[in-house]
């Protein structure tokens, strides 16, 4: 999301700069006049009342702005807050209602089989809820991370094992696509652990969501000083490339809220790695992160 509070207070102060030169240009006007003998009354009267109403409006014009320019600060400020708070008030609920459809689902899915037919017309409904659950437990994680990274753009680098991490993350994410993973070697990168997971699941989304086949192929593998993922879904993108990853921008698509991949790239970027459309169609994309050394254990 564009600060355009920062471009205001830009303009307001350039504005205000070239206000002042040209006050000062009329300060050297009027000496540089009376450096040649007597000013008429009527010349300086003039310089006096045009002065001062000048001034008077540059400051006036000038506070103004500043004003308007911390009130829009104050108010995106406790809008960040406000959704930040409501996204985690939700998560806590939301993960419990979560947790408890899957132990249900897996007390079903224990009956035999004559049991499990009786109760298939539940099991169906609870395996579609758990689905829905995480898929907005993802959304929030999202929109709260978002959050995190306009008002403090930190985050927790440490030495993180990337294949186990996409093991997990595939596990518990990876549901409804076809996973297959590719490395060659144990990589260990410099990331937030919760970031990574999180770009891992918003590319997964993206191919649930836009890919018509549910084939993904993830390559790990290392070049100098980094570590990259490469992604490869059957996504075929048709719009601007140069827009992808733009927050919101979902081309002619009705689905998905354009967060993801933008979310996606700003985590690279703060982990001081590098984000990469390669192709669109298979849509592509490629995460390097810098390698690290294991941690002793």
């Amino acid at each position: 999301m564009k600060d355009n509070s920062r471009l205001v207070l830009a303009l307001s102060l350039f504005w205000a700069f070239i206000l002042l030169l040209l006050g000062c240009w009329w300060i050297f006007l009027f000496l540089r006049v009376n450096g040649h003998g007597p000013v008429p009354d009527n010349f300086a009267r003039m310089i006096v009342w045009e002065g001062s109403f000048f001034f008077l409006t540059l400051f006036s014009i000038s506070a103004a702005l500043l004003g308007l320019y911390w009130r829009g600060l104050r108010k995106t400020k406790e809008l960040q807050d406000f959704f930040s708070s409501i996204t985690h008030e939700l998560k806590t609920p939301l993960a419990s209602i979560r947790l408890q459809s899957e132990v249900v689902g897996v007390t079903l899915s224990g009956l035999d089989k004559e049991e499990y037919k009786k109760w298939g017309l539940v099991i169906r409904p609870l395996e579609r809820l758990v689905q829905d659950s995480k898929n907005l437990e993802n959304q929030l994680d999202k929109i709260l991370q978002l959050s995190r990274l306009e008002r403090t753009g930190s985050l927790d680098r440490r030495a993180l094992n990337l294949l186990s991490l996409l093991k997990r993350t595939e596990k518990e994410w990876g549901y409804g696509l076809n996973l297959q993973t590719q490395c060659d070697e144990d990589l260990w990168v410099l990331g937030d652990e919760f970031g990574v997971e999180l770009i891992l699941r918003n590319l997964f989304e993206n191919s649930r969501q836009h890919s018509p086949e549910k084939d993904v192929v993830i390559t790990l593998s290392s070049s100098g000083a980094w570590a990259n993922l490469t992604y490869r879904d059957h996504g075929n993108f048709q719009g601007n490339r140069n827009q992808l990853a733009t927050l919101f921008y979902r081309h002619n698509s009705k689905r998905g809220s354009g967060i993801g991949l933008y979310l996606t790239k700003k985590l690279v970027k703060h982990m001081q790695g590098e984000f990469k459309i390669l192709t669109q169609h298979p849509f592509t994309v490629q995460i390097a992160l810098i390698k690290t050394a294991a941690p002793n254990t």
